[in-house]
């Protein structure tokens, strides 16, 4: 059976430290990548249904779950039998991927020798490149302190924040994952930030346009991850052939996000010009592992979608040809204003 993803985002996943199975029709096992297959019996698995490998019949009510309702579903400590020879501590995470018959299963362990291989990897990858990073750094603050006008000293700092926030990337490989820590900011720190990238990426091959509430008040917001979000939605758009984004800041009053009713959103659109998505592959553009875009990862929406829930929120779209509307409505709740 052919695994309906691309070649490069399994080549992707195959390198990865963590443990990861496809799972297909009747909770059978379709694909492992080189981590799991290194781990004692897991030859065998394809074929096989992963519940009856794990050794947890509860595995199955999982899988189906998670293709019902078409969200990444999380068993923490399940007490599984990875090696076919004893139980252990083990959490699997469930993600939906584009073709409904396909999961995608990753594998925790916390008590296996040797089961932080890829971590320990990660963390000397981090190591590496933090070294030049910090000269990067370096760098470009001599650069802001010799610069000539205001334009210079700009593109400067945007160097240096940008080497910040990259580095703060990577100390997550280097100390595993962090917690989201954000910070009451206006969010147009956020959305400048973004446009300044993107117009030194893109130059005149694109026309950026502003379009702001001034009044929005400040939100808790984590920048990295949000910067992270927005510049994956306009790089999305210009890789789908716009020439023409953007940037959009508005107040949504009494709207109901993430099941629960709001009294005051903060509303960040990203729109472009671009052919649109086409109605058949809408309802599987965010979900993770499909791309429209030949050669696509599958994961910049999985993202956007991640943040976008870390700040209680939620992400929305429209497309038809010529406008495309990406959407992110951050709730602003009076609890976490108050003094």
């Amino acid at each position: 059976m052919a695994i309906p993803l691309h070649h490069s985002t399994l080549n992707a996943l195959d390198a990865l430290g963590a443990l990861i199975a496809l799972v297909g029709a009747e909770g059978r096992v379709s694909w492992i990548n080189a981590a799991l297959l290194e781990v004692g019996g897991a030859r065998r698995w394809l074929g096989q249904p992963l519940a009856e490998l794990l050794d947890q019949p509860q595995v199955t009510e999982l899988l189906q779950r998670a293709r019902q309702s078409l969200e990444a579903t999380l068993a923490r400590r399940l007490s599984a039998t990875l090696d076919g020879q004893r139980a252990q501590p083990v959490d699997l995470r469930v993600i939906p991927l584009a073709d409904a018959d396909q999961l995608l299963v990753e594998l925790q362990l916390s008590t296996t020798p040797g089961a932080d291989a890829g971590g320990d990897f990660g963390r000397m990858v981090a190591h590496e490149v933090r070294n030049p990073l910090g000269a990067i750094r370096g760098a470009a603050q001599l650069l802001a302190r010799s610069a000539q006008g205001s334009a210079e000293t700009e593109l400067a700092q945007l160097i240096v924040e940008e080497t910040a926030r990259i580095d703060a990337l990577v100390a997550q490989l280097h100390g595993g994952p962090s917690v989201s820590r954000p910070v009451p900011i206006n969010v147009h720190r956020v959305t400048e930030h973004v446009a300044q990238l993107i117009e030194a990426e893109f130059g005149t091959a694109l026309s950026l346009r502003r379009d702001y509430d001034p009044s929005l008040p400040d939100l808790p917001l984590d920048h990295p991850r949000l910067v992270q979000a927005l510049l994956n939605l306009v790089r999305n758009a210009v890789q789908a052939g716009a020439a023409r984004v953007t940037i959009r800041t508005r107040a949504d009053h009494h709207q109901r996000i993430a099941g629960q009713m709001q009294r005051l959103v903060v509303r960040i659109e990203v729109e472009d010009d671009g052919p649109g998505i086409p109605p058949e592959l809408q309802s599987r553009i965010t979900q993770a592992g499909f791309s429209a875009r030949s050669g696509g990862s599958g994961l910049g929406l999985t993202v956007v979608q991640s943040v976008a829930a870390e700040h209680g929120g939620e992400l929305s779209f429209d497309s038809r040809p010529g406008v495309t509307r990406f959407r992110l409505q951050l709730p602003w709740r009076a609890d976490e204003h108050a003094p």
